[in-house]
């Protein structure tokens, strides 16, 4: 299918396919197949009205794409503002995330979703219960809002109820839900703003998933170091 990337979220699949445009497969009762239906499928759909995307993120039950223009566009569930238009309306085709012009990296939680910005800047939208969008409030936010304590941040990775940001010398900052040590503090208290994760220097790379309780980064000579939920 000539496919140049690919995200997972909890039961939808999607990919990027020639000239930016996205299909998607599986679970739909939200939208986040992005084909204008709420059916799921078990074969590839495409995504009504997208191009030039550059990148694709899933969640629990939504998709964003950043657009190559620095735009983001975002579909499927949004009763905590997880697509960011300033609405808790679900959406079954993409719509533009309102406030994003300059985006070069997104990642999605569970419920929330994050772009790293240009400058160096993080901004997050939708749930935050547990502080997941760092701006200093448990309020959920329907627009994005700025993450508190990050700046010259390089990448950038979103968990099932946190963020974290690789910011100046390598080092990692995180925000959001921490009972299981995702944020890598040395505590098990939440933060709705950015905190130092411990000991992580030369960091050039973050990864986790959408509904993931805990953190990796590649540091220095490529050595993999992670935090967080081990149960599993």
């Amino acid at each position: 299918v000539g496919a140049t990337a690919v995200a997972a979220g909890a039961g939808h699949t999607c990919i990027l396919v020639g000239a930016g445009a996205a299909k998607c497969w599986g679970r739909n009762y939200d939208g986040q197949l992005g084909n204008g239906s709420d059916v799921g499928s078990s074969f590839a759909v495409d995504v009504i009205g997208l191009s030039d995307a550059t990148a694709l993120a899933a969640g629990w039950s939504f998709t964003c794409a950043l657009i190559g223009d620095g735009t983001v566009q975002c579909w499927g569930s949004n009763y905590a503002g997880q697509l960011g238009d300033g609405t808790t309306a679900a959406r079954a085709v993409p719509a533009p995330v309102p406030g994003i012009s300059d985006a070069i990296a997104i990642a999605l939680g569970m419920e929330h979703a994050c772009a790293l910005m240009a400058g160096g800047d993080v901004k997050c939208w939708g749930a935050n219960d547990d502080g997941q969008l760092g701006d200093g409030s448990n309020i959920d936010r329907l627009s994005p809002v700025e993450v508190v304590g990050v700046s010259g941040a390089s990448a950038l990775a979103a968990g099932a109820s946190h963020g974290c940001a690789v910011v100046a010398g390598g080092a990692v900052r995180c925000w959001g839900a921490n009972v299981y040590g995702q944020l890598g503090d040395g505590g098990s208290d939440n933060s709705n703003t950015a905190v130092a994760t411990l000991d992580i220097s030369g960091a050039t790379g973050l990864s986790t998933g959408a509904v993931a309780m805990h953190q990796c980064a590649i540091v220095a000579a490529g050595e993999l170091r992670c935090w967080g939920d081990d149960t599993f």
